[in-house]
């Protein structure tokens, strides 16, 4: 994953800790080789939301480099009000960096 990819992540993180429903996403993760069975195992032995939620970040944070993408796309089948929260602050972002110049 990109570091402006993390960087979004990070800006909308609060939202996606209290809103983010893994279980909703794996099949399209695990399909699209982001994360694997193992993952989903480790996020899902823990009980609490939030918890549960910031292992998930972590975890999809530190995969390969179409990570992000495919997330946000399992968001817009499953989660489409985050996805477009993603979306408006990666805009955000890159206007950011491309300013800074």
């Amino acid at each position: 994953m990109e570091d402006k990819h993390r960087d979004i992540l990070k800006s909308c993180h609060v939202a996606l800790v209290r809103d983010l429903e893994p279980k909703k996403l794996f099949a399209h993760l695990i399909q699209d080789d982001v994360m694997i069975p193992d993952d989903q195992e480790e996020i899902m032995k823990i009980d609490r939301r939030t918890q549960r939620n910031e292992k998930f970040l972590n975890i999809l944070s530190t995969k390969g480099p179409t990570a992000y993408q495919e997330f946000v796309k399992a968001l817009e089948v499953n989660q489409s009000f985050l996805a477009c929260k993603l979306l408006r602050e990666g805009k955000y972002i890159i206007l950011l960096l491309v300013d800074n110049e």
